[in-house]
C-alpha cells in the first residue's frame, strides 16, 4: 500500500527508509489492519510514502508457522477475549523486527484490549524494553476507542508519547466532531473514514465538513490522513481541504520519485 504526503508536511521519521515489511500478517487490508507511514520520496504533490498493513497472526506464527489473515482469527480472539494477549504479542513481533531492521511497523489495537486492566502496564513495560526501537512503532486505534474510552486512551497516550511511539486513531467519521476534549487523547494523527471523504469534490457540504475538521485537528496539533481514496478528484479536494495524506488505490497508483 501507498500514501501519499503534502510535500510540506515534516514526516515523522528524519531518516528515509526502505518500505517496511509485514511481520507475522497478511497484507489483505482487513478490518483489522493498520497502516503506518515509511520511507518517502517528494513528489509536485506530496511525498510518496511505502506504507505497511499489518495485523500479527496467532501465536503460532511466532514459532515459525503459517501466516493467517487476521479475518480468520479476529472474531475468535475477541470472543475468547484474547484480544489483549493478542495485541501484546503483535506489539512483540513488531519491535524485535525492528530492532533487527529498524523498519517501522504499526499495529492496530483492539478497542476491546483497551478495557483489559492489565494491558495498558503490560504495554508501557514492553515498549519500554526495547529502547530505541519503540520510537519507530506506530499504534492505532479505532474511533471508537476515542468515544468510549476516552479517559484510557488520554492515559495510553500519556505513558506512550515519553517513549516515542506515534499514536493514531483510524476509521474517525462524522461522530469525530462530537468528541469532547479530544486534545486529552495525545493522538498524533487521525485518519478518516474512506465513507467520509468519498465524494468529497462533488459535495460541497462534504468538503466543508472535512475542512472544518482538518482545521480543528491541526488546531490539535494533530495530522490528518484519509483513508481509501479512489479518485483523483477527490485526491484534489482533499489537499485543498488541508489533508497531509491520502491512502487508497489512487495514492496506490502514483509513481515513486
Amino acid at each position: 500500500m501507498v500514501m501519499a504526503w503534502r510535500s510540506t508536511m515534516r514526516l515523522p521519521r528524519a531518516p528515509s527508509r526502505p518500505s517496511a515489511k509485514a511481520v507475522g500478517a497478511s497484507c489483505s487490508g482487513t478490518r483489522s489492519s493498520a497502516a503506518m507511514p515509511d520511507s518517502a520520496a517528494t513528489r509536485s504533490s506530496g511525498a510518496m510514502v511505502d506504507c505497511c498493513i499489518w495485523r500479527a497472526p496467532a501465536a503460532a506464527a511466532a514459532r515459525g508457522g503459517t501466516f493467517e489473515p487476521a479475518a480468520r482469527w479476529l472474531p475468535w480472539a475477541l470472543r475468547s477475549q484474547f484480544s489483549a494477549r493478542t495485541d501484546l504479542l503483535a506489539v512483540r513481533l513488531a519491535l524485535e523486527q525492528i530492532a533487527l531492521d529498524e523498519q517501522p511497523r504499526g499495529v492496530n489495537l483492539a478497542t476491546d484490549s483497551l478495557g483489559d486492566s492489565g494491558f495498558l502496564v503490560g504495554l508501557r513495560s514492553l515498549i519500554a524494553a526495547h529502547g530505541q526501537a519503540a520510537r519507530a512503532l506506530w499504534l492505532e486505534v479505532g474511533e471508537r476507542a476515542a468515544i468510549e474510552q476516552l479517559p484510557v486512551l488520554r492515559d495510553l497516550g500519556q505513558q506512550l508519547r515519553p517513549l516515542g511511539v506515534q499514536l493514531g486513531l483510524e476509521h474517525a467519521g462524522e461522530r469525530l466532531a462530537r468528541i469532547e476534549r479530544l486534545y486529552e487523547a495525545g493522538l498524533d494523527y487521525v485518519k478518516l473514514d474512506g465513507a467520509l471523504v468519498s465524494g468529497v469534490a462533488l459535495d460541497g457540504a462534504r468538503a466543508d465538513f472535512v475542512r472544518g475538521l482538518v482545521w480543528t485537528l491541526h488546531g490539535l496539533e494533530i495530522r490528518v490522513l484519509a483513508e481509501g481514496v479512489v479518485d483523483a478528484a477527490d485526491a484534489r479536494s482533499l489537499w485543498a481541504c488541508g489533508l497531509d495524506g491520502i491512502t487508497g488505490p489512487w495514492a496506490s497508483a502514483q509513481p515513486l520519485r
